[in-house]
């Protein structure tokens, strides 16, 4: 007959484990793009390395910017006058209009001259509040903390000049 072995059961720690395909993918993953036109000034990282939100991570010239910002201030502060101006003749016309020493129809064009200054003005903030939006544009900081890529432009070149310029891609990865 066939001899027969007996073993005694042993009690150990076993690992379990299971190997299954997958991927990965970052929590967030935005692409840093210029948004407005200018040269490169700075990159403010080491490629592949981890930032913190509010780093540097580019700086475009931001001198027209600045210039632009400055048109646009002094233009509300003339169309301010302006409508000073247009507000006293308004006032003014109203009054002769009472005795007659200027007729209705000036009155009228003096009003005109006031809204049509008013929406200057308008326009006018409008403008130093888009001039503020591209100066802000020229600071490219990090959203998130996470890790940038390689940069795909170097200070110097020109950036955002007929279309947004794609300068990095920056993932969470915690």
């Amino acid at each position: 007959p066939a001899e027969v072995t007996v073993a005694k059961p042993e009690q150990r720690k076993v690992t379990l484990y299971m190997e299954v395909t997958g991927s990965t993918a970052p929590i967030n993953r935005v692409d840093l793009v210029a948004r407005v036109q200018g040269f490169l000034d700075k990159v403010g990282y080491k490629d592949g390395a981890a930032v913190k939100k509010g780093d540097l991570l580019f700086q475009i010239d931001k001198e027209d910017y600045e210039i632009a910002l400055q048109i646009a201030e002094a233009a509300v502060v003339q169309q301010e006058a302006l409508l000073l101006q247009a507000n006293a003749d308004l006032k003014r016309k109203q009054d002769l209009v009472k005795t007659a020493a200027v007729s209705v129809a000036m009155l009228d064009e003096s009003r005109a001259k006031r809204d049509s200054t008013q929406a200057a003005l308008a326009q006018a903030k409008g403008q130093v509040e888009q001039a503020k939006r591209n100066l802000a544009y020229t600071t490219i900081l990090a959203p998130f903390n996470g890790v940038v890529s390689k940069r795909l432009v170097d200070p110097g070149a020109m950036v955002g000049a007929g279309s947004p310029t794609k300068l990095a891609t920056i993932v969470q990865i915690d």
